[in-house]
């Protein structure tokens, strides 16, 4: 017969005498293998939802900046700090400053550098709350803003040289002969075209495309048919998915100013042609744009809807504060609503006449100022810059010369 035998598992053991342990002890090894396993998972959890979360901050904060939602002196662009960064680590000399006083990159030295973007991040924040929008309303045509419009055969000229900034709550009016080139000027400022040469610029960050702190009133009304009056001034904020308590106040409070309340659930086609202008004035502001762009939205009204208008717009303006840019053929209209009057030039356009209107500040809406001497003075000095840019004065002389007619003008209105 053969004698059994018995199979002993050993297992090799650091630390153990002989390395050898008996069978008895595999469940406590298993177990102490798959606690570490265990922990390693945890760790790689951790890590993992440390990254993600990085990822995601550094998602969202390009996202900002793409889409411009603050001005770049509060939330500045990543490239932009890893750029000032990298130049600050340019400096080898410790023994160097540089202009921020900071030493230049050495072994561990690089903490400064960490904490000097930091504190510049902490500023710009600082900075940006307490003028960005101040900032945000400046409005600026510089470089010598110049625009072609141009064909396959041919190309023309519109604007020339155009240098302007428009201050925080400025009423400013433009005219100019037909064709000058005035509209052209407005598209540049709403961002519907960009300039040939030149750029433009809102609080320091170039216009490139239609945003809502730039409303646009056109000559006329665009509104939507279909929806009442209330749907259409809540249009704006509803696109940008504002609250759908906030926007109906919002609506509420601007029809009110522009004294509509009472016809807020009639269609458009329901209302006279100064009520869908002003309805059109409260659509751009429940947006609460920093600037509003008019391009002669009184144009076609006659002339009593059109004063009383006027007066209305004036109100709007003192209450609100906003930057007006105001596109008009009618100088009087010019002087009686701005607090600035500007003249361009027959095309190519050029501003040939800059001037402030000195009695703005006392102007009374419900007075007609436009007899008075300072009115008048101005009213002359402007039309007679359009008549020089539009060569009159030359055709005048020539008829005078000739003993026409001719001679005698008519100040334009």
């Amino acid at each position: 017969m053969s004698t059994p035998t018995t199979t002993t598992t050993e297992h090799k053991l650091p630390g153990v005498p002989g390395g050898v342990a008996p069978g008895g002890a595999t469940s406590a090894l298993d177990a102490s293998r798959e606690e570490r396993r265990q922990r390693r998972r945890s760790t790689l959890r951790r890590t993992g939802v440390q990254l993600f979360s990085v990822a995601v901050f550094l998602a969202v904060w390009w996202l900002v900046t793409l889409l411009e939602i603050w001005p770049e002196i509060t939330v500045p662009k990543p490239g932009s700090v890893w750029e000032a960064f990298i130049t600050s680590l340019s400096l080898h000399d410790k023994t160097t400053l540089n202009p921020d006083g900071i030493r230049g990159y050495s072994g561990h030295y690089l903490y400064e550098h960490l904490w000097a973007s930091l504190w510049r991040i902490i500023q710009g924040v600082g900075w940006g709350i307490a003028f960005g929008v101040p900032l945000g309303l400046m409005l600026s045509v510089s470089k010598g803003v110049v625009h072609r419009y141009t064909t396959k055969d041919s190309s023309v000229l519109a604007l020339d040289g155009i240098d302007l900034t428009f201050e925080p709550g400025e009423f400013v009016c433009l005219v100019g002969p037909s064709g000058c080139g005035k509209t052209t000027l407005l598209k540049l400022l709403a961002g519907f075209q960009t300039p040939s040469e030149g750029r433009v610029t809102v609080g320091g960050q170039p216009v490139e495309a239609p945003k809502p702190d730039r409303g646009v009133v056109f000559q006329s009304p665009t509104l939507y048919p279909w929806m009442d009056v209330m749907a259409n001034v809540e249009f704006g904020p509803r696109m940008r998915r504002v609250d759908k308590a906030e926007r109906r106040a919002r609506a509420e409070e601007y029809l009110e100013l522009v004294g509509l309340s009472d016809v807020m659930h009639l269609r458009p086609y329901e209302l006279s042609g100064g009520m869908q202008q002003r309805c059109q004035i409260a659509r751009v502001l429940a947006n609460e744009p920093s600037i509003m762009l008019m391009d002669e939205p009184f144009g076609a009204l006659d002339a009593l809807t059109r004063e009383r208008l006027q007066i209305e717009l004036l109100r709007i303006w003192r209450e609100t504060g906003k930057t007006i840019m105001f596109i008009t053929h009618a100088v009087e209209e010019a002087i009686f609503l701005g607090s600035r009057v500007l003249v361009m030039s027959a095309r190519p356009g050029r501003i040939v006449f800059d001037e402030p209107v000195a009695f703005a500040a006392e102007k009374d809406e419900s007075a007609d100022v436009r007899t008075q001497p300072d009115f008048v003075a101005l009213r002359e000095r402007v039309s007679e810059q359009i008549y020089r840019t539009s060569g009159v004065f030359d055709s005048v002389g020539a008829d005078a010369g000739a003993g026409g007619a001719g001679a005698e003008r008519e100040p334009v209105r």
